[in-house]
């Protein structure tokens, strides 16, 4: 950090906290700023990659402040009676499922991605659901439409890179769901929700008091008398970016 005034922001997601530092608008930091330009994006590739990036970290939030390992993970297929073809009726037998289970659970956390399957080209779709009975979630699907693949809780302790413990940080989940989304797609990414779903605790910017860098990270929020630890540290073209989580949890404190 150089010269210009600093802004801080926190974004708490379940047991994830994201702290932005960056600088305030109409500041300038002579040594790594570049100068301004004239248009926000180079090119329209560009504009692509940060809308990219931006609904990306909305849907990490969204998750990981609504799911626990509570919640299941299920990857739902179609069989040939009921094979799909188009992404509209695929994304309508999806919605349809949703509803029989919001009738017989209406406080159910839902979020579901559709794709097709690389070599066969398959439709099927992913579930993150909370709420449910896994019975029930298999029961209501392989009724109407085929098979639950799979149907496992969501992880307590989460590995990133590297083996560390990132606890119940769903990023890497969500990003994969994300990819299932192609260009040559078209249209709008091939995903829904129930209306049920929180939104992440956004905190309102304030002035850094004190210089951070990757090495200098903030310290650890305390929230709710839980403690935090870091996870990521690193520079971005705006600031920095720092996450945090809830201390992972011990083999011992997990099955309490």
């Amino acid at each position: 950090m150089g010269g210009g005034r600093w802004g801080k922001q926190r974004v708490f997601a379940g047991e994830v906290c994201e702290q932005l530092v960056f600088l305030l608008p109409g500041e300038k930091d002579a040594r790594s700023c570049q100068p301004p330009r004239q248009s926000r994006f180079a090119d329209e590739e560009e504009r692509f990659q940060y809308n990219q990036r931006r609904v990306l970290r909305h849907w990490c939030r969204i998750v990981n402040e609504n799911f626990t390992p509570a919640g299941y993970y299920s990857t739902n297929t179609f069989s040939d009676e009921y094979d799909v073809h188009t992404r509209e009726d695929c994304r309508r037998y999806c919605g349809n499922y949703v509803r029989r289970l919001l009738r017989r659970f209406p406080e159910a956390k839902i979020v579901y991605c559709v794709g097709q399957g690389k070599h066969t080209a398959r439709w099927h779709a992913h579930f993150l659901i909370e709420g449910v009975p896994e019975e029930t979630i298999r029961e209501q699907w392989e009724k109407y439409y085929g098979m639950v693949t799979r149907c496992d809780h969501l992880r307590d302790n989460v590995k990133g890179i590297g083996g560390i413990d990132m606890g119940r940080d769903y990023t890497a989940l969500v990003t994969y769901l994300f990819a299932h989304w192609r260009r040559s797609d078209g249209g709008h990414r091939l995903y829904g929700t129930t209306r049920t779903l929180r939104e992440p605790d956004v905190e309102p910017t304030t002035e850094a008091r004190r210089t951070y860098t990757v090495d200098r990270p903030p310290p650890p929020p305390r929230r709710g008398g839980r403690k935090y630890v870091l996870t990521e540290a690193r520079k971005t073209r705006y600031g920095y970016y720092y996450k945090y989580v809830v201390e992972p949890r011990t083999g011992r404190q997990r099955r309490q």
